[in-house]
């Protein structure tokens, strides 16, 4: 009796069963277009004198699609500008913080 339930179980738990993930697409989520961007207000938190004092820092971070490239095999890449606000204002001028490179 207990050797004929174990044999069942066992051959009906060993079926394969093929299971298909689907995700949305990444262009979804970042679309790679020249000249589209993204601004973000970001913040912080700094603790000064040992955590004595705590204030909060505001600046703007703003990503910005620059140009079309192809990297060193052949493929399809993007470069991404990213500027920054140190103070958040309208009034103050975004520089340029820094250069990533996305491979689509």
């Amino acid at each position: 009796m207990a050797w004929s339930f174990l044999l069942i179980t066992l051959l009906t738990a060993c079926n394969k069963q093929n299971e298909l993930f689907t995700t949305a697409s990444l262009s979804d989520y970042f679309p790679l277009q020249v000249g589209k961007y993204i601004t973000y207000n970001l913040d912080s938190t700094v603790y000064i004198n040992f955590g004595q004092k705590d204030t909060v820092v505001k600046y703007q971070v703003k990503d910005s699609i620059d140009a079309q490239i192809t990297d060193n095999i052949g493929r399809p890449a993007y470069c991404i500008e990213r500027y920054i606000r140190k103070d958040a204002t309208p009034q103050s001028c975004l520089t340029p913080n820094m250069q990533k490179k996305i491979i689509a």
